[in-house]
């Protein structure tokens, strides 16, 4: 008997405690701050890039980020398994102010939110054009 509690409890538990360590990264990172001004049900350009990586606020979110762009909004998305607490973002241009910062071994585009102060690093590597799309404004 008691193994069919711990055969349906398990997944249980572990799913309760996937659930807690995401919201409480989306709320360490600011992303649920973000969603705030931000969320967002449009949908993605279709030229989106799937797998990236950012760190946002003190969370680094590797390879589950989609990211797109377009003249007017920075999109990005988090991996399903996270989208219950990191809604879809939407961020317009104007509100995005970028700077370039080096580290010993790579150089960072680091996007400043205005309306959160939130800062969104990106690898300049894999997010050239993107930069390049926004220096052009």
């Amino acid at each position: 008997m008691l193994s069919i509690y711990i055969l349906v409890g398990a997944p249980i538990v572990i799913i309760l405690f996937w659930a807690g360590v995401v919201t409480l990264l989306s709320y360490v990172s600011g992303w649920v701050s973000l969603a705030k001004h931000y969320a967002t049900y449009e949908t993605i350009p279709a030229d989106a890039k799937h797998w990236k990586s950012a760190v946002i606020g003190l969370v680094s979110y590797n390879g589950i980020l989609t990211v797109a762009h377009d003249e007017k909004r920075l999109y990005l998305r988090a991996f399903a398994m996270y989208s219950f607490s990191h809604k879809a973002l939407s961020i317009p241009w104007a509100d995005v102010t970028v700077t370039e910062k080096k580290t010993m071994w790579q150089t960072f585009y680091v996007l400043q939110i205005s309306k959160t102060n939130s800062r969104i690093w990106l690898a300049k590597q894999s997010y050239w054009d993107l930069i390049k799309l926004w220096d052009s404004k």
